[in-house]
């Protein structure tokens, strides 16, 4: 009986190394395809609007940026968002109201602030193009959303 206990843990153990294993396969595989797409849409977006090396420079720095204003407002974001579920869910919930609404605006606020950041960003992309290439850039972003997102996606 012992025994049998011992070859039924092991095949326990066995069975959710082999799904864990399979499971990370693949959630790599796929963002490592999302990543070799994404990659494919900023080069063609760089080859379409025919930047030159100072611009492609510009282009990298500015993602670059744009990469570190979301990840903070997303952090920070999911800091406000905890809080005000622990506000709603508190037994006390009544006398939160006022904590609530205090949360709520200051979500709005960094919304808007991240808003105006990235507007900043992509204005600055935009400036340092030529009219041909900005022509093109706004035909690109009308056409294609996906392709104009990959630009400035982390």
């Amino acid at each position: 009986m012992m025994r049998h206990n011992i070859l039924l843990v092991l095949l326990i153990f066995s069975l959710a190394g082999n799904v864990f294993f399979i499971g990370s396969y693949v959630v790599t595989h796929h963002q490592a395809a999302a990543m070799h797409d994404r990659g494919k849409r900023v080069a063609a977006v760089v080859r379409s609007l025919h930047l030159s090396d100072a611009q492609q420079k510009i282009f990298l720095r500015l993602k670059t940026q744009t990469v570190q204003v979301k990840r903070r407002y997303r952090q920070q974001s999911r800091t406000d968002r905890q809080e005000l579920w622990r506000l709603l869910t508190s037994p006390h919930r009544e006398q939160n109201k006022e904590h609530m609404d205090q949360s709520i605006h200051k979500m709005a606020v960094a919304r808007e602030i991240y808003q105006k950041e990235i507007r900043d960003i992509i204005g600055q992309f935009v400036d340092s193009l030529d009219d041909k290439q900005r022509k093109r850039f706004y035909e690109l972003s009308s056409e294609n959303k996906k392709m104009l997102s990959a630009l400035f996606s982390g």
